[in-house]
């Protein structure tokens, strides 16, 4: 299934109203499809700025920005045109710096029973590759304090673990470490963090690192808090970087659905992550045993691949 696809699942943007988060120049819904808001971090024109330095974008593409969200909440500044039918985030949900409070901020502005669309790049085939899985107790420590620009502690783990394979910020095979080059020093890494916070300065950064299994795990923990307003609907797996998940925002008007009841949702999509159905051909350990072999000579690699057969028959 195409990748726009798995993201408008469970969407109709013909018929219904939304919004969609971090669209830059690459818009999942446009405007002749649909009624569509478009919101960022930051105006069209900073934005233009910001990519202008980048040499990867035509600025002049960049999606007008309807909205744009920092200090405000996301019902504040969507009051005029609140509640949507659906959200889109393509690549985002990794930026914010408040994971519960982020997903709280998009319940408020959908309606019951709205789609939260996601797009999530996996950590193993990212410039993440070396980061930490983001654990709950994190989460809860951002959601407590209410964060509202990455941590410290944040910028310096993007900055301190980012790495290229081989010039590349993400590939869709596992990397093989020797092939990984980080891209900054830890003193470099030091002097970004040290100066984004004495200057109060908002850093983009990835302030969370997942996987499929660890993305599903972390909402089952929210869930287990009482934290999570929404249920699985569609998981797909991951394709390339990325995996897609469609979220359902649920009625808490009604007593029907109980906590009961999304811990069990969570669970099914946690057990169907674990089997075959969603595993690729070769497991992370395999593929790198495959391209590990690719980087010695032919002979070498015929003898690697046999004892690596005997050995798996012995383990049997």
């Amino acid at each position: 299934m195409e990748r726009n696809k798995k993201i408008l699942a469970h969407i109709q943007p013909q018929s219904q109203r939304g919004v969609e988060i971090g669209a830059l120049n690459r818009p999942i819904v446009t405007r002749d499809m649909g009624e569509i808001y478009y919101l960022d971090h930051a105006t069209t024109e900073q934005l233009k700025a910001k990519c202008a330095s980048w040499g990867t974008i035509d600025i002049s593409t960049i999606v007008d920005v309807d909205y744009v969200w920092g200090e405000k909440s996301l019902m504040e500044i969507t009051a005029d045109a609140a509640p949507f039918d659906f959200v889109i985030a393509s690549h985002v949900i990794e930026h914010v710096p408040d994971f519960i409070g982020w997903l709280k901020e998009i319940h408020s502005i959908l309606k019951p029973g709205g789609i939260l669309s996601l797009a999530i790049p996996d950590k193993r085939f990212t410039y993440d590759f070396f980061r930490q899985l983001s654990k709950i107790s994190d989460v809860v420590d951002a959601y407590l304090r209410g964060m509202r620009k990455p941590s410290p502690r944040q910028i310096f783990d993007y900055h301190a673990e980012f790495v290229r394979r081989n010039g590349e910020f993400s590939w869709r095979i596992c990397a093989v470490e020797k092939e990984l080059k980080h891209e900054h020093t830890l003193e470099k890494a030091f002097t970004i963090t040290r100066d984004a916070y004495k200057n109060d300065q908002y850093v983009d950064v990835h302030c969370w690192v997942f996987t499929e299994q660890s993305f599903v795990n972390l909402l089952k923990d929210i869930a287990q808090l009482g934290l999570l307003d929404f249920k699985i609907l569609k998981f797909f797996k991951r394709t390339g970087y990325e995996f897609f998940i469609s979220l359902e925002a649920l009625n808490f008007d009604s007593e029907s659905y109980q906590k009961t009841d999304l811990i069990n949702n969570l669970s099914y999509f946690e057990k169907q992550l674990s089997s075959m159905k969603y595993r690729t051909i070769l497991d992370p350990l395999t593929w790198r045993l495959v391209h590990k072999l690719r980087l010695i000579p032919a002979a070498k690699r015929v003898k690697s691949l046999i004892k690596h057969c005997l050995t798996t028959l012995k383990r049997k």
